[in-house]
């Protein structure tokens, strides 16, 4: 390894194609004045690691910067790159598809082995990073910023980014969780439909009209659960409003039987609410006729 310096204006202009980390930290420009920071690596025209202290120094006017020219195959030099960077269990998964990208280029991917120890603590990251990189741009932004999961982000991936985006904006402001499931339910309607990519755009415009958008994807997604459960909540604000009784459906309308609470303070209220309960009684038809 031989070290020297290296103007910044020509270390800008060194191959990038080693600039994989994405989210790797910006040096203190202090530090780059007084030289207290880790030496540029470069392998003759091309810049190994140090792109973010080049970048900072160029902004700040800095004419030079101290450099270590090293050698070896692509795969020795990536993992140098990784341990500079040193931040295991700590890469971005688009970090981690770069580096994947990167191997499979140059034809040397079954070499993932000897970078994975660096990535990650644990496993592999071939498997995750692979999966991302099936993903259209528009997907990876919405998993790089955790608007949604990989897992719901390859489920959705034959959906148009016109109507990903669409929807995107529609769950903007939903929890995480809530956005998991309208993704979910897109897709499934979708694919139970057979929507055309036209079509499906115009079901994602048409939610954006609606007041809860996530329930009216229920309703289209478990029609005849929704039927079932109106006619249950219908029935039992029929019978027991303002009773004090409150009559629990079994999940999913699975089981055997419904359950009731209630609360009396004295024996005219308990009278009551067992004459509510008769009323019941007499619905009781109706009401486990909605039972699976």
């Amino acid at each position: 390894m031989h070290s020297r310096t290296i103007r910044t204006h020509d270390a800008l202009l060194l191959s990038k194609d080693f600039d994989l980390f994405t989210d790797s930290p910006f040096p203190d420009g202090d530090l780059i004045q007084q030289r207290l920071m880790l030496p540029l690596v470069l392998r003759r025209d091309a810049l190994i690691w140090g792109f973010n202290i080049v970048r900072t120094a160029n902004e700040l006017g800095i004419p030079e910067l101290p450099c270590a020219e090293v050698e070896g195959d692509v795969v020795r030099l990536l993992s140098l790159a990784v341990k500079l960077e040193d931040r295991r269990d700590l890469f971005t998964l688009r970090e981690k598809a770069a580096i994947l990208d990167f191997l499979k280029a140059r034809n040397v991917s079954d070499r993932v082995g000897e970078i994975s120890p660096l990535i990650q603590a644990e496993g592999s990251f071939e498997k995750q990073a692979d999966k991302y990189l099936q993903l259209s741009d528009s997907l990876k932004e919405l998993v790089d910023s955790e608007y949604i999961d990989l897992k719901t982000a390859l489920m959705i991936s034959p959906v148009s980014d016109a109507a990903i985006n669409q929807l995107a904006d529609i769950f903007s402001s939903s929890s995480f969780s809530k956005r998991r499931q309208a993704f979910r339910f897109f897709y499934e309607i979708g694919m139970r439909d057979s929507l055309s990519e036209e079509a499906l755009y115009d079901f994602a415009v048409t939610l954006a009209s609606e007041d809860d958008p996530l329930k009216a994807l229920e309703v289209f997604r478990f029609p005849r659960m929704t039927e079932m459960r109106n006619l249950f909540e219908s029935t039992s604000d029929r019978i027991l409003k303002g009773s004090g009784i409150t009559l629990t459906e079994p999940p999913g309308f699975e089981g055997s039987g419904f359950s009731v609470s209630f609360r009396f303070t004295g024996k005219k209220q308990l009278s009551r609410v067992i004459t509510r309960l008769k009323d019941l009684e007499k619905e009781s038809d109706e009401l486990f006729s909605l039972l699976r």
